[in-house]
């Protein structure tokens, strides 16, 4: 379901079902849908026996090779004679044209010195960290791609006062050092979710709960309460942007990133990408004259950006039509449109 954009394949709804925008569950996807289509051109190339059988064995080459492993779209890495912007090169790790969007992740940003040459706080950063000064538990939650793990890693350098390039190794939960306040990155990477949430419901500390909502209502259901009265109170509240829940005696506030207008920061993100000191190292190349990617960049900057003005009115025209593009989707647009891969 929540590849149904990826160009794979496609929904088809059951008859008089509408199309659905976010799930809670299984339940809701096997009673609105039918079944998925694979897109024709890819289903007639694996249809084909001997593309099937070319992928099994580069698959297994892959797999059994003793030697260094190799992404099918590894970063081209600069030696010293390379002339190449370094900038360039940390763009092409973000688009996924090749199937490779690994640089687009919050785990990758979290290790890049070049994050800070394109970060944006989120709106949603402050509020989640004032919130949690005064002990009040959050939940934070909508689509993969929406930028929830990067959000909690905003709120973790708030917290413990680190620069954006400072390099950080994630774990499943942070705790802050000198505060009463947990990060639990990402909800489905814990095993012992309740015991998680006996933690939550019972120690002093405040916790922000990063997680799609499958796994959120998974853990609440197993509360101890009415199962069905907690998840329908849940599905109500992530119908919201901003909704409220309790549990045990014990308030969350929850945020979905799925209902906000996520285009107004991808904006300021990409006019940081096109900000002169990324490219300066062009400036002294000798193939600035002729070479594309700097004439892209060029174009999208003169006419006080109307370049880029026109391209988020065709973003703004596909959400008002009802197709919203996650932030890691819009980012990887945005890369692409630059560097063609090149």
């Amino acid at each position: 379901f929540h590849l149904h954009n990826s160009g794979l394949w496609t929904l088809n709804y059951k008859i008089g079902k509408s199309q659905l925008i976010t799930v809670g569950g299984p339940k809701d996807i096997t009673d609105n849908i039918e079944y998925a289509q694979l897109e024709e051109s890819f289903y007639n190339f694996i249809s084909d026996s001997q593309h099937r059988a070319d992928i099994k064995k580069l698959i297994h080459s892959l797999l059994s090779s003793k030697t260094k492993s190799i992404s099918i779209h590894e970063p081209m890495m600069l030696n010293p004679s390379d002339n190449r912007n370094p900038f360039v090169v940390y763009l092409n790790t973000m688009q996924s044209v090749r199937g490779n969007n690994t640089g687009a992740l919050a785990e990758f940003q979290a290790q890049s010195e070049k994050f800070a040459l394109i970060e944006e706080e989120h709106p949603l950063a402050e509020r989640i960290y004032n919130e949690l000064r005064q002990g009040r538990h959050v939940i934070l939650t909508g689509h993969a791609g929406d930028g929830k793990s990067t959000i909690a890693l905003e709120v973790y350098r708030k917290f413990a006062k680190l620069p954006p390039n400072a390099k950080l190794a994630l774990s499943p939960i942070m705790d802050i050092t000198g505060e009463n306040i947990s990060i639990v990155k990402d909800l489905s990477e814990n095993k012992d979710t309740a015991g998680l949430l006996a933690q939550i419901l019972t120690s002093d500390r405040a916790f922000l709960l990063v997680s799609n909502t499958g796994a959120l209502l998974k853990m609440f259901r197993e509360s101890g309460e009415n199962k069905l009265e907690t998840e329908a109170k849940l599905l109500k509240e992530f119908n919201k942007e901003n909704g409220k829940f309790s549990c045990n005696g014990r308030e969350f506030s929850i945020y979905n990133l799925a209902k906000l207008d996520n285009l107004p920061l991808a904006k300021r993100v990409f006019q940081k990408m096109l900000e002169d000191a990324n490219w300066q190292h062009c400036q002294n190349c000798s193939c600035r004259d002729y070479c594309v990617i700097l004439r892209n960049r060029n174009a999208l900057t003169a006419n006080n950006g109307r370049g880029v003005d026109r391209i988020f009115l065709i973003y703004q025209r596909l959400l008002a039509y009802g197709q919203r593009l996650t932030m890691r989707q819009l980012i990887e647009h945005l890369a692409w449109t630059l560097t063609g891969g090149q």
